[in-house]
């Protein structure tokens, strides 16, 4: 691996002696690991589990890379593919003993890796908030929170400034900035490739704009979290002491025998580097607002809709006195009473594509269920399910296995393997009907 001179020069004021250390394990493999869906725990798979990663209790390494794609509980969300570093995330929350029932933010979230592993942490009672300006990891976001059986997220797609207007306040900000990919090129060289000290200058503008709506979307005493994946001071001191200098922000230190830490002018920040830890490289910081001013309120508008036809909640999830049925655009969602104001007023200020529980459309007189209710934490128990075989269940996820058996006493039936729901059959005298998304299947294998 060929490393730029400049990045060598910096990387060498970084590390000093160990240097050389660092520059070897970038010709190294990069370890594989996956964290476990806490909610989905009855899991029977075989993926060589090796040894727990030790910053995050549901997290490990695996002993080699076996094909995703070919496992039924990688789609079903039994588990998310993350890189080890990134899961400190988990340890900085559990440090910091924040309520589990807050707001939360995060600001840059796909593909959702940290944000599932805060759904995981948080509550049910805790509004999740996800950001993403790209349309296309957007949708990945969508489907991987989704998979994860989610019910108290809400996904926004769209430039980030259109919320520095919003009224919201969150206890926690994630913002795991863009940035110029320091830490990932060992994993991707694409990185590598497209790295250079004009990228790290263009990322630190894109980084500052972030924050700074981060900073006024962040409630009295509330915390932001600031990651990348790069080592240079530019794209990580540099962004946060100017909160802390002005004492708006004092930063948190975060005692772990983990990370490597900095202190420096007051500010404590985090590093994670391949020759020290069995992670890719990742550099993490926590500053925590200072100002006294008072909350914001907001006012939601109500949602009112006429219908020829509705969708009987009860018919589909547990517990459907505790939602209220909405649609948006032609989807109907069913959205906690206590989300429900947060819901309304973020749905008049953003753009919306997905989150809380998604019922389906109606369709004529037929309720056509959205794939995402078939693997949602709060599907109706007494749903019929029809258990697929490995082969099988494969070839429901590639779209091209449909039983020619008929089930006239449900229109829809849930297709299954062992504890994995992989998503619908519809039911007709000629046999069950595949209906597994087009743009999430598997091809090619």
């Amino acid at each position: 691996m060929k490393l730029p001179e400049q990045f060598v020069n910096q990387m060498k004021m970084i590390l000093n002696d160990s240097y050389s250390d660092f520059e070897e394990s970038l010709q190294m493999p990069s370890p594989i690991s996956i964290r476990l869906n806490p909610y989905k725990i009855e899991n029977d798979f075989n993926l060589n589990l090796s040894t727990q990663i030790p910053w995050c209790q549901a997290a490990y390494y695996l002993q080699h890379r076996p094909v995703f794609t070919l496992d039924p509980f990688f789609h079903a969300g039994h588990y998310y593919v993350q890189e080890p570093a990134s899961m400190f995330l988990d340890f900085i929350l559990k440090s910091l003993e924040i309520p589990k029932n807050c707001n939360v933010l995060d600001l840059c979230s796909a593909p959702g890796g940290k944000s599932t592993l805060l759904v995981s942490y948080f509550s049910d009672e805790a509004f999740i908030h996800c950001h993403e300006y790209d349309p296309h990891r957007a949708q990945i976001l969508k489907h991987n929170l989704e998979r994860w059986g989610t019910r108290n997220t809400f996904v926004t797609q769209g430039p980030i400034e259109q919320l520095s207007n919003l009224n919201m306040r969150y206890k926690i900000i994630l913002v795991d900035a863009p940035c110029s990919g320091e830490g990932m090129f060992r994993k991707e060289p694409e990185a590598l490739k497209q790295w250079s000290l004009q990228k790290v200058k263009a990322c630190t503008v894109m980084q500052q704009n972030i924050l700074n709506i981060a900073h006024k979307l962040c409630e009295p005493e509330g915390y932001i979290i600031y990651s990348t994946c790069t080592y240079n001071y530019e794209e990580n001191e540099n962004q946060l002491e100017g909160y802390v200098h002005n004492s708006t922000y004092k930063s948190v230190q975060i005692s772990n025998p983990f990370a490597s830490e900095s202190f420096e002018n007051n500010l404590f920040v985090y590093r994670f580097f391949p020759h020290k830890l069995a992670s890719e490289g990742l550099t993490i910081g926590v500053i925590q607002k200072q100002s006294d001013q008072k909350p914001v309120s907001f006012q939601s508008n109500s949602f009112h809709h006429k219908h020829k036809n509705t969708i009987n909640l009860e018919d589909w999830i547990n517990d459907p006195a505790d939602y209220q049925l909405i649609r948006i655009r032609d989807i109907y969602y069913a959205i906690h009473f206590k989300h429900l104001e947060k819901f309304n007023y973020l749905n008049s200020n953003t753009k919306f594509i997905g989150g809380s529980i998604p019922i389906g459309q109606i369709k004529g007189n037929i309720v056509y269920p959205e794939h995402a209710l078939s693997m949602s934490l709060n599907l109706n128990s007494q749903i019929q399910n029809r258990d697929l075989e490995l082969q099988e269940a494969l070839n429901f996820l590639r779209a091209t296995y449909s039983p020619t058996e008929y089930h006239k006493e449900t229109k829809w039936v849930i297709a299954k393997y062992k504890t994995a729901h992989l998503g619908w059959f519809k039911s007709n005298p000629n046999g069950l009907k595949n209906y597994f998304p087009k743009n999430q299947r598997i091809r090619n294998l």
